[in-house]
């Protein structure tokens, strides 16, 4: 009996945990305009003017759904995100609503009534490949890489 008992419960809690990952691991897309996070808290929108003061004081900026559902961003940087401050955004990727954080994939800026991927995972490591395979000798002092860029520019001269 004992063994049948455990068993019914590994079952139950295998089923409950991949559903779990599953309804985690789904991608899902959320639109909404992006605010400062104290704004955003307050019921208010950042102003537009005298922005940049009020986007270094915010902590992060958080992306705010037509009823008001408040979303971190968890991995875009506060310096992309604060070029679309007040507008309409679509972002894509892993949605924890319960804490109402939101693991981007896809970042998309609405213009001229069209979306537009601003921000990828898939483009920032390609980025990262590009800058990874251009360096020049990574283990130098950066006077050093500046002074052999120089260099090479007085050569193609």
């Amino acid at each position: 009996m004992r063994t049948k008992f455990w068993l019914f419960f590994s079952f139950v809690l295998a089923v409950s945990l991949l559903g779990s990952f599953t309804a985690f691991a789904a991608s899902t897309t959320v639109e909404g305009k992006i605010n400062g996070f104290i704004h955003a808290m307050n019921g208010y929108k950042c102003p537009l003017e005298n922005m940049e003061a009020h986007i270094a004081l915010e902590p992060d900026l958080v992306l705010v759904t037509p009823d008001n559902t408040i979303y971190v961003i968890a991995n875009l940087k506060k310096e992309i995100k604060s070029r679309y401050l007040c507008e309409d955004l679509k972002v894509t990727g892993t949605v924890d609503k319960e804490k109402e954080i939101i693991i981007a994939d896809n970042f998309e800026v609405k213009k001229d009534g069209k979306w537009k991927t601003v921000w990828s995972v898939k483009d920032e490591k390609k980025a990262r490949e590009f800058y990874h395979h251009r360096q020049m000798g990574s283990d130098k002092p950066v006077i050093h890489q500046l002074e052999m860029m120089k260099e090479k520019q007085k050569e193609k001269k």
